[in-house]
């Protein structure tokens, strides 16, 4: 069974959130939750990363051809991210307002929460589809996600000042 240092490192999902290891601690991120919501967003985009990603990464580097190399760096990525982006929710909870010693003080932005949102979720965004591309490369079928229109205009059925 795979966890989720195989797809990413914690250091790689601390930096991405901004906190540090006293914040968010190795033994929360090794939590089985974090790696079964990571296999159904791989899911969601296709059921084969797993069985394509764990092989290649076990290769040594100069035998992945740069389409499989460019596939292993966005798995990693993406599985940071997206491990990020579930712990959105709990970020208030574990990251410091501000921090002090007695002497020395630390405080953060404003809102660094919603700057830490939405560049995670933005970049969530884009190395998704990054990865969907190079599945499609990599002869992979991704299931493509319908465009959803809510609101559209229609003409009217006749002409207001004519009546007709």
């Amino acid at each position: 069974m795979s966890t989720l240092i195989d797809f990413t490192s914690y250091a790689s999902i601390r930096a991405v959130l901004g906190v540090s290891d006293d914040e968010l601690e190795d033994v929360t991120l090794a939590l089985p939750g974090y790696m079964q919501l990571l296999k159904l967003e791989f899911d969601s985009i296709s059921p084969n990363i797993e069985s394509l990603y764990l092989p290649l990464v076990v290769v040594p580097t100069p035998a992945m051809t740069p389409t499989e190399q460019r596939f292993v760096d966005l798995v990693q990525l993406f599985a940071a991210y997206s491990t990020a982006k579930t712990l959105l929710a709990s970020l208030p909870l574990f990251a410091p307002k501000s921090i002090s010693d007695g002497r020395a003080k630390l405080d953060r932005f404003p809102d660094p929460l919603d700057v830490v949102k939405g560049g995670v979720e933005s970049l969530y965004v884009a190395i998704r589809a990054k990865l969907v591309a190079v599945l499609d490369e990599l002869g992979q079928v991704t299931p493509v996600s319908p465009v959803i229109t809510f609101f559209s205009t229609a003409p009217l059925g006749y002409n207001p000042v004519t009546n007709v």
